[in-house]
């Protein structure tokens, strides 16, 4: 089969829609596949994906506008969950939201820019940084409110100062707001994912992780760290740093000094630039302030991590960009997932990762791979990632790469933790190690419950078994081990879920001709009785 084919996996990745969906559209004819490859798998042109892609985005194709296929919604909206229960902001945030709604305002770049620009000043006032007696916006801009260093953070985000004061002259009645700075809660954040276009956001892969996660996240890295992340200077690195909510929750043990971090999306690493630097130097008045921010703008930088630090060399690739970074102790952050890539990209990828070797490329396991490339010995990676890393095939290889350089030492489960996304997550901890591949002693959490594996689970591509209890996992062993015993696997499909389009029409409690039974169950019981379908 040609390399421009693409198999209903790739598909359903592209689209963002789960297998089922996928396969729930061909059957009722919304998708047609091109062929059937000699292995029997179906499978599509890329002119087609690329045809399809387009009609949803452009709304020609509303028969697959359903509530599933959320990707291509647009428009502005409210992502509370991103923030703290306790952010006084929020409020201000929903009102100018609902502001640019009413009135049908466009949010192109530079009105978005000049919003983030007006938050940014009225933060800097709330945490008593400069005060102004005035309206902040036109003093900054006509140049009678000074405000040193900082000018070179608030530039940067407006970038066209004279068409940001026109249209602020010309829309005053979004421009009196008033926001409250709270240490550790990005405002600026929850602003810019407010008002900047769902549908752009998803297609790029990126869903901004609610400061309750990152705050789970940070907690556990730092808490089995313990004192080893003020010793010796220990380097900390978020490549996906977003607009910085992981960066400004870090505890201040860890020095300005020893914090990197990229993101491929400029208007974000402005903001985070911004934000960690009101973090740190707020309130602290011995601190030298041009020294600090200066030293922000060298470690905190615009960058496509994945692209430039691969190692090409190691995968037989011509472009030898090596790693030039000595390494870092601690990495942690959320990593893109289900980013499109486009062609050109995913050859230069293959030739650098093994994750990206196969047709579809998962985003995240690329991130978890190179990251594991550039962590010292016995350094820890902490990421949010879907909790399918643990146990589905498409991330068979990401899982052979952890049990080859590191071992598990903590799982948070975290449920359906991203606004309007339906995909569990969890905390995955990982410690390199020159003896990988195990799991005993690791920290699981789920469920409102916490628990430390006793036995050493070898960590296997076919699966990561860390859901389980031991007492759990001990029995599954003695199943597995008993003679005289049919199993499902090669012998039933299995799915987290089935998508019908028609339960009435498709399922029914009595077997009709054509059916086949489904049956749910759970690790030891059937939860619910045959059905047929």
């Amino acid at each position: 089969m040609s390399e421009e084919y693409i198999t209903l996996d790739g598909l359903c990745q592209q689209l963002s829609i789960s297998r089922a969906t996928g396969r729930n559209w061909l059957r009722l004819g919304k998708i047609e596949s091109q062929g059937i490859d000699p292995a029997g798998q179906m499978y599509f042109t890329e002119e087609y994906v690329s045809n399809l892609k387009q009609s949803l985005e452009t709304g020609e194709r509303r028969s697959l506008r359903s509530r599933r296929n959320k990707r291509y919604v647009s428009g502005k909206g409210l992502y509370d969950r991103y923030v703290s229960d306790i952010c006084e902001s929020t409020d201000t945030v929903k009102s100018l939201v609902d502001k640019l709604e009413r009135q049908n305002i466009c949010v192109t770049e530079m009105v978005m820019r000049t919003l983030l620009a007006d938050c940014a000043l009225k933060l800097l006032v709330s945490s008593g940084e400069i005060t102004v007696d005035r309206e902040i916006f036109p003093a900054y801009i006509d140049g009678s409110l000074t405000i040193g260093v900082w000018s070179a953070l608030i530039d940067d985000i407006i970038q066209d100062k004279k068409a940001a004061l026109s249209w602020a002259n010309n829309n005053k009645n979004l421009m009196d707001t008033n926001y409250y700075y709270q240490k550790g809660e990005d405002v600026l954040g929850l602003l810019y994912m407010s008002i900047r276009d769902a549908g752009s956001r998803k297609a790029a892969g990126s869903y901004y992780t609610p400061t309750k996660v990152v705050r789970t996240l940070i907690s556990d890295v730092t808490g089995d760290m313990g004192s080893r992340i003020s010793e010796g200077g220990k380097r900390l690195f978020d490549p996906c740093c977003g607009t910085g909510n992981f960066l400004i929750q870090l505890p201040d043990d860890i020095e300005l000094n020893n914090i990197y971090a990229c993101d491929i999306d400029e208007l974000s690493v402005q903001l985070a630039r911004f934000n960690l630097a009101l973090g740190r130097l707020s309130g602290r008045r011995h601190v030298n302030v041009d020294e600090a921010i200066w030293t922000i703008y060298e470690h905190i930088e615009r960058r496509d991590f994945i692209s430039e630090y691969r190692n090409d060399s190691e995968c037989g690739g011509d472009d030898k960009k090596l790693l030039a970074d000595p390494g870092y102790d601690i990495i942690i952050g959320n990593p893109p997932w289900g980013y499109t890539f486009d062609r050109e990209t995913r050859t230069l990828l293959r030739k650098a990762y093994r994750t990206a070797a196969g047709r579809g490329v998962e985003s995240s396991d690329v991130f978890v791979e190179c990251a594991l490339k550039l962590l010292t010995d016995e350094g820890v990676l902490a990421f949010v990632l879907p909790e399918a890393l643990l146990d589905v095939h498409n991330h068979k290889t990401i899982r052979e790469i952890i049990a080859e350089s590191a071992n598990v030492s903590r799982v948070s489960f975290l449920g359906d933790a991203f606004y309007g996304v339906q995909c569990p997550s969890l905390v995955l901890q990982l410690e390199k190690s020159s003896d990988p591949g195990h799991s005993k002693g690791a920290v699981i959490e789920r469920d409102g419950r916490e628990f430390v594996v006793g036995t050493d689970r070898p960590l296997g591509s076919e699966n990561f078994m860390l859901r389980l209890t031991d007492d759990e996992y001990r029995l599954l062993c003695r199943i597995e081990n008993t003679d005289n015993c049919e199993f499902l696997r090669g012998q039933a499909d299995f799915a987290l879920g089935i998508v019908t389009g028609d339960n009435a029409k498709y399922v029914s409690t009595e077997c009709g001709e054509g059916m086949e039974a489904v049956i749910t169950l759970s690790l030891i019981h059937i939860s619910e009785p045959t059905r047929p379908i």
